[in-house]
């Protein structure tokens, strides 16, 4: 791979991550609050993410830009699943 080739992947991962930051989260987040659209377990928030094109390693990314709205129960849902997730890698070690 040249050295242009490289360049150019890596300004096209950089737009991708602002694009999933700037919009497809806010999308997301937009979604979750609805009344309509908020997730009650682990299954429907991943797949909630996986419906906007957002990995679940944004989770804490996410985390930060709901603690400002006044929806408890989205955030503890979304700590609760860091929480797992991060037992989840520390136990199969």
């Amino acid at each position: 791979m040249s050295d242009e080739e490289k360049k150019s992947d890596e300004d096209l991962i950089v737009e991708v991550s602002k694009f999933l930051k700037e919009v497809a989260v806010e999308r997301l987040i937009r979604d979750l609050i609805n009344v309509e659209g908020v997730p009650t377990d682990s299954e429907s928030l991943e797949a909630a993410f996986h419906s906007h094109g957002i990995n679940m390693r944004y989770l804490g990314f996410v985390n930060e830009r709901v603690k400002k709205y006044e929806f408890n129960h989205l955030k503890v849902l979304i700590e609760r699943e860091i929480l797992f997730r991060s037992a989840k890698h520390i136990f199969n070690e």
